[in-house]
C-alpha cells in the first residue's frame, strides 16, 4: 500500500471567465474541497513525480452538452528546477475514455484513460508554483459530445533527474466517492487512485481543469479527420509519422519552429514518413497535417 505523508496547503485561486469559455470543468467541486499537496513517503509527491516511478497522472470528466475544449489548467504545489535542463517538461494529455485499468475491485475494466488525442509539452521553467497554469489546445479542435467522458492527464516521464513537480489535489474523502482520479504507475498500469492496496487509498479529485466552449460551432460537428500518430515525444534524430490512407486524399504534413521557421514540409496519400530531425536545435515544435478539409496539430519536443 502506498502511503502519505506530510500534508501542505495552498490557497485556491478563483479564475474569470474569458473570451469563447462556458464552464470549467472539475472546478465547482474542486472549490468545495480543501486543496493538500500530497507527499510521497519515498520522495516527490503522490500526485507528481516520485520514488515510486509514477509515470502520469489523471481526471475525467463528462459534460451533458457538446463541447470544444479550449485549455486545461492546473494547480501545482510544488515546482522544483534544480536539473536547470530547458528540455525538462512535463506533457499535458487528452485521453479517450475506455483503457484497460485496475477499478476499486481490482477487476481490469475498459474505464482507465486510453489513446492520447492531443498532447502538448510544457517545460519545468514554465510552470506556475501554488496558481493556475493555462495550457492552450486552441490549436487543435478537441470535440466531445454529450455525455462523453474524457481524461486530462500528466506525463511526468520527460522531467530531468533533480526536477520535482507536484500537483495538488482536494483532501482525502473530498470527492464524494466519485473515483476520477487515475494514476499511470511504472508497471503501465492505469489504476484509481482511491485503490487501498496498489494506490494511494485517497477520494480525491486534482488540481487538473478543463476548460470547454459548448457555444463553438465544431461542438456539433464531427471535425477529428484522419487519425494520424507520431512519436517519440520528445524525439532525437528521428520522428515518425503514420498517416492512414482515406480514399487516395492528399496531406501535406508540415514541422514549424517555435520562432515561425518551416522545418519540414511534404504532400501525402497516407503512410509512414520518418522525419530527420538530427539537425533541429533542441526545443518545442509543431507537427502539423492537413488537406483540403482537415488541419490537425500536435506539439513535441526536440532533445
Amino acid at each position: 500500500m502506498k502511503q502519505t505523508l506530510g500534508l501542505l496547503y495552498g490557497m485556491l485561486i478563483v479564475i474569470s471567465s474569458t473570451a469563447q469559455v462556458t464552464d470549467t470543468l472539475g472546478l465547482e467541486g474542486y472549490e468545495m474541497g480543501t486543496e493538500t499537496l500530497y507527499e510521497a513517503p519515498n520522495g516527490g509527491y503522490a500526485f507528481g513525480n516520485n520514488g515510486y516511478a509514477d509515470m502520469a497522472k489523471a481526471q475525467s470528466f463528462v459534460n451533458d452538452h457538446s463541447f470544444v475544449l479550449r485549455e486545461v489548467l492546473l494547480r501545482f504545489g510544488d515546482v522544483q528546477f534544480a536539473s536547470a535542463d530547458s528540455s525538462s517538461a512535463i506533457t499535458v494529455n487528452v485521453y479517450t475514455f475506455g483503457g484497460f485499468g485496475v477499478t476499486l475491485s481490482s477487476v481490469t475494466d475498459p474505464v482507465a484513460p486510453d489513446t492520447i488525442r492531443s498532447s502538448v509539452p510544457i517545460p519545468v521553467y514554465e510552470l506556475s508554483n501554488n496558481s493556475y497554469t493555462s495550457v492552450d489546445f486552441g490549436f487543435d479542435t478537441i470535440v466531445f459530445q454529450a455525455g462523453e467522458r474524457f481524461f486530462v492527464g500528466i506525463d511526468f516521464t520527460g522531467l530531468a533527474s533533480g526536477d520535482t513537480v507536484g500537483l495538488l489535489s482536494t483532501t482525502d474523502g473530498d470527492a464524494g466517492s466519485t473515483y476520477n482520479a487515475w494514476e499511470l504507475t511504472a508497471s503501465e498500469n492505469w489504476i484509481v487512485v482511491a485503490h487501498p492496496a496498489y494506490s494511494w487509498n485517497l477520494d480525491v479529485d486534482l488540481g487538473i481543469f478543463a476548460v470547454i466552449d459548448e457555444n463553438d460551432p465544431s461542438g456539433i460537428v464531427d471535425n477529428e479527420g484522419v487519425n494520424w500518430t507520431f512519436g517519440p515525444n520528445p524525439c532525437l534524430d528521428m520522428l515518425k509519422v503514420e498517416i492512414p490512407f482515406e480514399n487516395d486524399e492528399e496531406y501535406v504534413v508540415q514541422v514549424i519552429s517555435a520562432t515561425g521557421q518551416l522545418m519540414y514540409s511534404e504532400t501525402c496519400v497516407g503512410g509512414t514518413y520518418n522525419l530527420n530531425s538530427a539537425t533541429w536545435l533542441p526545443g518545442f515544435y509543431l507537427l502539423q497535417v492537413s488537406s483540403t478539409s482537415y488541419t490537425s496539430s500536435q506539439k513535441f519536443v526536440k532533445l
